[in-house]
């Protein structure tokens, strides 16, 4: 009996070892400026039309866009991650007026180039 719990234990540390983070970076088309929430914790506190969450751990999130302008109304949305990868999302407004959050690219983090210490107009956040 101890070595089953030695095993589960030793496969639980080891998958966690190799858990991956991810990166999510949404922006809006039109410079629409919003602020990011994620399971009910607001990440960004300034409106920004460019947010880059980084070392997000699960494979999705709940997620609420709110903007600045409170006329534009809002968006909720689960988020979908790929996994080890900075996944980049295109908030925009549809033909209909009805706002939509669309995968633009999918990066792996190992081919990322380095991160400049700035960028303008994004607002970065570590989860």
């Amino acid at each position: 009996m101890r070595k089953i719990y030695t095993l589960a234990a030793t496969l639980i540390i080891a998958l966690n070892a190799f858990a991956q983070n991810s990166n999510a970076v949404l922006f809006t088309e039109n410079g629409e400026r919003f602020q990011v929430v994620l399971n009910g914790i607001i990440q960004n506190t300034t409106p920004s039309t460019n947010v880059k969450l980084t070392d997000l751990i699960a494979p999705n999130y709940k997620m609420k866009i709110l903007f600045e302008d409170k006329s534009l109304g809002e968006i909720d949305k689960n988020l979908f991650l790929e996994a080890a990868a900075e996944n980049t999302f295109n908030i925009k407004r549809k033909s209909n007026g009805e706002w939509v959050v669309r995968v633009l690219s999918i990066t792996p983090l190992a081919q990322l180039p380095p991160a400049p210490q700035s960028v303008p107009n994004q607002n970065v956040v570590v989860y």
